[in-house]
């Protein structure tokens, strides 16, 4: 069995900062309120991050492509717009509101 490292998380911010992904100790908290951020570990009261779940989402975050230009990302992202691909927030995400009967009157 492979002996895995643990970060509290002001250092898997450094960490993570080095691999280029700005991720600040209080947005690594709220990331774990959200479910946005990577993956954790509960250690008592406390919070670690496994380096390989960092490693993952520092990945996760780089885009497959490199561009010349931000013309060029910019266009590819269009792009992504006009095929269906995901680019922004879902529909999931959004929020109707509808008058019940009652107050229609």
């Amino acid at each position: 069995m492979d002996a895995v490292t643990f970060l509290r998380p002001a250092k898997a911010s450094a960490y993570l900062l080095e691999k280029g992904i700005r991720r600040t100790k209080k947005t690594l908290a709220k990331d774990r309120v959200l479910g946005t951020g990577p993956k954790f570990h509960k250690v008592g009261r406390d919070v670690a991050y496994a380096v390989p779940d960092l490693d993952e989402f520092a990945l996760a975050r780089i885009s497959p492509q490199s561009y010349h230009s931000t013309t060029e990302a910019k266009a590819d992202a269009t792009e992504g717009k006009a095929d269906g691909r995901r680019t922004g927030a879902s529909s999931a995400n959004t929020c109707s509101v509808g008058v019940r009967e009652s107050e229609a009157t």
